[in-house]
């Protein structure tokens, strides 16, 4: 839902703003540290692994994002290579880990909640 949350809002940015193609936009941006920041929550409340990857790939964004504002003759084809490269690493990383979950896995298993590990008072 984030990955897809993070696709439609930036497109309907897009296409409202022609500027937002420019590297760096503010609306394009926020949209970016939002999907970091919901990212780095499942990794920490989550037992799976993959968000712990899609988060990193989220602040590659981010990184690049920095890269093509500091540097504002950055040519438009390779800033949005490189967002869309970490795009594809984060769908990647999710299909991964939702490939390694067991078919036959408990339903505590599939949730995969760090609250579920604390021990009853």
């Amino acid at each position: 839902m984030v990955n897809l949350f993070g696709c439609l809002t930036t497109a309907v940015v897009r296409l409202a703003f022609s500027g937002a193609w420019a590297p760096a936009h503010y609306l394009v941006t926020i949209i970016d540290f939002g999907v970091l920041a919901v990212f780095f929550w499942l990794a920490t409340h989550t037992t799976r692994f993959w968000p712990i990857w899609a988060s990193g790939f989220a602040l590659a964004d981010i990184v690049i994002t920095l890269a093509g504002a500091a540097l504002p003759k950055t040519q438009l084809f390779a800033y949005h290579t490189g967002l869309g490269i970490y795009a594809y690493l984060a769908l990647a990383a999710l299909a991964m880990g939702t490939y390694r979950l067991p078919r036959d896995a408990t339903p505590e298993q599939r949730r995969g909640l760090r609250s579920q590990w604390k021990a009853p008072i």
